[in-house]
Parts: C-alpha cells; sequence; structure tokens
C-alpha cells in the first residue's frame, strides 16, 4: 500500500506546479494500509481539510487509474514522531539558512532556491524585433545592472517566451551568485502561501521571507490579484519594501495594469511605476530561426522549407512551434513516414485549422452534450446552478479556440458583453480556488482538442499542398 501511494504522489508530481507540490503533497506521509484502506497524514487539521476540500477527488480519480478495486483514503493528523524535516532542505550558505521559514507543524522548509526548467535559459531564447528589448531588460536585471530601474513589468499573450525570461533571470543569478535569495513563483502560489500563513497565524514569517529575505521576486501572472483585496494590501507593501531596499522584482501578465479587474488604485500606480516590457509575436524570420533552434535542440533533421510552412502557419505561440516540431516527429516516427510537406500540413491543421473551424453553435453543442443538456438550456435566462456552470464553461472555450469577440460571445448565448465577461471573471475564480473545477474544465478542454483534432487530421488526408 506504500507502494501505491509512492506512486500516486509521483503522478500528481508530474501533473502539478512544483510549487503547488511542495506546499500541499510533498508534507503528506504514509501512515498505513491495513484494512483495505490507505491512511495518510498530513501536518494538522487545517491542512486535512484543505486537503478534502481540494485534491481527495483527485487522489481518488489517479488510484482508479492505477488499481482495479482502488481503496478508501482515510486522512489523520501525524504524530510529531513522524514529521521529521528532510534531510537535504539545508542550504550551504548562513545567508540562505536564514530564507529557511517552516510553517508550525509542516515538516517541510520553503526554499529560497526556486525549481526551474532547464531549457529556459538566456542561450535558447530566440530574439527578434518583437521580442529584443524584453530580452535585454531580462538580461540587466540577471546581470545586476541598477539603471534605475527596480521593477519590470513583462507584458504579452501567452506563449510568447514570459516565463522563459524569468527562468532565465533566475538561473542567471543563482549560477553567478548562489547565495542571491531569489523567489520564483506563480501569483496563485503567492495568495495559495498567504492563506496559508493567515490560517496559521503566521504572517510575520510570510512577511519576512518577502519582504527582508528576498533580493529578487519574479512574480507570474500578476492580473490574477485582481479582486484579491487583502493579498493586493500585502503585495503592495511587500513591492514598496522590496523597492526601497533597493532590491529587484520582475512581474508578468497578459493585462495592463489599467485592465485588471478589481485592482486597488494604490497597487495599479506602483504597477505603472515600473519599466512596462511589451512582447509582441515573433515575425516571420524570427519563427523560421525559433523553429530551426528548436529542431537542432530535439535532434530532428527538418529541411528548411518545412520549417517556413510551419512557420507561416503558426504564427502567435512559440510553444506551438515547439509542439509542432514534437508532433511532426513523434507522427513521422510512429507512421514510418518522411517528414515532408504532406505530413507538416497534417501537422499544422492540428493547430491551427481546428480553431478556426470551430463555431460558438459547434462548442455549445459540445458543452450541452457533456452536461446532458440541450444547447438552448445554455441560451436560457436560466440562473439553475446546473445551466449557469456549463454555460460559463461554454463561453470559456469559445473564448478560448474561437475569434470570436466577446460581444459576438454573448449574441450566440442570448447575452451582452458585460454578462460573459462576468460569467468568464466568475469561471476564473472557482478554478484558481477549487482544484476539482480547474480539473474538470481542461478535461473538457482536451476532449474538445481531442475531438477536432481528429477531425481535422482526417479531412487533411485527402487535401494537397498548395
Amino acid at each position: 500500500m506504500e507502494q501505491l501511494w509512492t506512486q500516486l504522489k509521483g503522478s500528481l508530481k508530474s501533473q502539478m506546479p512544483p510549487h503547488r507540490y511542495q506546499l500541499w503533497i510533498e508534507p503528506i506521509k504514509f501512515v498505513d494500509g491495513s484494512d483495505g484502506k490507505l491512511t495518510i497524514g498530513c501536518p494538522n487539521r487545517f491542512f486535512i481539510n484543505w486537503i478534502r476540500d481540494n485534491y481527495l477527488p483527485v487522489f481518488q480519480e489517479e488510484l482508479s487509474r492505477a488499481v482495479v478495486a482502488p481503496p478508501e483514503i482515510r486522512l489523520e493528523v501525524l504524530k510529531p514522531k513522524d514529521i521529521r524535516p528532510r534531510k537535504d532542505s539545508a542550504e550551504p550558505s548562513s545567508r540562505t539558512n536564514g530564507c529557511q521559514l517552516i510553517l508550525p507543524a509542516m515538516s517541510e522548509p520553503i526554499s529560497c532556491r526556486p525549481l526551474l526548467n532547464p531549457a529556459f535559459t538566456f542561450d535558447r531564447f530566440v530574439t527578434g524585433a518583437s521580442n529584443h528589448f524584453a530580452y535585454n531588460a531580462a538580461k540587466n536585471v540577471s546581470e545586476g545592472m541598477d539603471q534605475g530601474v527596480s521593477l519590470v513589468y513583462l507584458l504579452s499573450s501567452t506563449g510568447l517566451g514570459k516565463s522563459h525570461l524569468c527562468q532565465a533571470i533566475s538561473r542567471e543569478i543563482l549560477s553567478r551568485e548562489p547565495q542571491s535569495r531569489v523567489h520564483y513563483l506563480t501569483t496563485e502560489d503567492f495568495i495559495n502561501e498567504m492563506i496559508l500563513s493567515l490560517k496559521l497565524k503566521r504572517m510575520d514569517t510570510f512577511k519576512e521571507k518577502y519582504r527582508r529575505c528576498c533580493d529578487v521576486l519574479l512574480l507570474e501572472e500578476i492580473h490574477f490579484l485582481g479582486g484579491k483585496s487583502k493579498t493586493q494590501d500585502e503585495f503592495a507593501f511587500t513591492l514598496d519594501a522590496l523597492i526601497n531596499s533597493n532590491k529587484k522584482v520582475v512581474l508578468t501578465s497578459s493585462k495592463l495594469p489599467k485592465d485588471i479587474s478589481d485592482m486597488h488604485d494604490g497597487l495599479r500606480s506602483r504597477l505603472n511605476s515600473g519599466l512596462m516590457v511589451r512582447i509582441g509575436s515573433p515575425d516571420f524570420e524570427t519563427r523560421v530561426r525559433i523553429l530551426d533552434k528548436k529542431a537542432r535542440t530535439f535532434k530532428v533533421p527538418t529541411p528548411r522549407e518545412i520549417l517556413e510552412f510551419v512557420a507561416e502557419h503558426i504564427r502567435d505561440d512559440v510553444r506551438e512551434l515547439e509542439s509542432s516540431l514534437i508532433c511532426l516527429n513523434a507522427k513521422s516516427s510512429l507512421e514510418g513516414r518522411p517528414i515532408n510537406l504532406e505530413l507538416a500540413q497534417e501537422v499544422v491543421q492540428g493547430f491551427v485549422e481546428n480553431k478556426k473551424s470551430v463555431s460558438a453553435e459547434t462548442i455549445q453543442e459540445f458543452v450541452a452534450g457533456q452536461f446532458n443538456l440541450d444547447v438552448e438550456d445554455l441560451k436560457s435566462k436560466s440562473r439553475k446552478a446546473n445551466i449557469v456552470f456549463p454555460r460559463s464553461v461554454a463561453m470559456h472555450l469559445c473564448r478560448k479556440y474561437t475569434n470570436f469577440t466577446l460581444d459576438a460571445i454573448g449574441k450566440s448565448f442570448n447575452r451582452n458583453h458585460a454578462s460573459v465577461l462576468y460569467a468568464l471573471n466568475s469561471l476564473q475564480k472557482k478554478m484558481r480556488k477549487n482544484y476539482k473545477t480547474k480539473h474538470q474544465v481542461n478535461l473538457l478542454e482536451r476532449k474538445l482538442k481531442d475531438l477536432f483534432l481528429a477531425e481535422t487530421l482526417r479531412v487533411g488526408k485527402n487535401t494537397r499542398v498548395h
């Protein structure tokens, strides 16, 4: 039974953001496996309640995949003798040790050293006209150049390199000055950590970590602070403390400060005072160079004409460029076919044509079918919970997988722009607060993408490249 729990933790670790896994899953210990029940221990009662509300359904789902008859999961508070710090948690420097903050009844210290993707380095970041300024600004931060700038705000759509630059900054600083106190995390993790600190009455520890025990703070997706009044207050004080101490702060977002809803004017003003750096979509030549570099990294020999074809059709997301090469190589290997224009067309269609062909009506039919509803239910004025949630999910999918404006989405649901925006924001809040909701929406997204990927690849077989 202990091996089953170890397997479950390994599966979760591969699926969850590293900071969230360390905070909520790593401290849980195997206790007993008798009577056909899996008993696991948590540091305290609050921890148990949080796991029960947010992760227990996920545990049960993972167990059902691993064994035919998954055991019942029992949660209990760990005994003091079972709570031991990890042997590898200590850092070699007294300065770094000063940042090892231990929450009461939790064995895992919160390390100053972030977990970084080894592929996200400055050497692997391909620059062009759209991102050259952002690259230089990030390099300046990593090299400790002052230039009167303490706050850098990286602004771009998803998949254009914000996370890459943030992690490259962290890696460069730590490689040059290993004792530097670098905190790299998402805004969601910052919020969750603050909530936990409040529950455990350890806000002094939280403030010490981020205000006085930090040289560089890198926070992703700062727009998630919208509507979080108390967290905004705390973050504003943290910004002041760091900037007044001549520390560095790097924030990322897909929204300008003025476009973040429900944000205090004081915090908005602070964000606007930083160096605003936009990252645009890469031009054609930059996309080709990105693909060429990725192909060399993945050791996938790809003719120039194939790279140009992919670059011509996948334009707005660097991650999709990388994924297209992986998919191209996989289809070539699994199907025993050469990498040529015909194969490239099939791959590109899986990334591009499905977005163009998906209509609001198709998404409405898909969502209605998943929730055993009629499309007319989604378009109705009903405010019943069993209809409001699917309607919000359908609007979310329309926003993500079509080129529709909010007005166009509203018309397809017999609603106005404001109603759609409210529904989308409400769903985002639910997804941030409830892991089960987020998991459900992500599952529906995967089903929708699989459905249309299969369809476009089927159609692509009968289409020639001109």
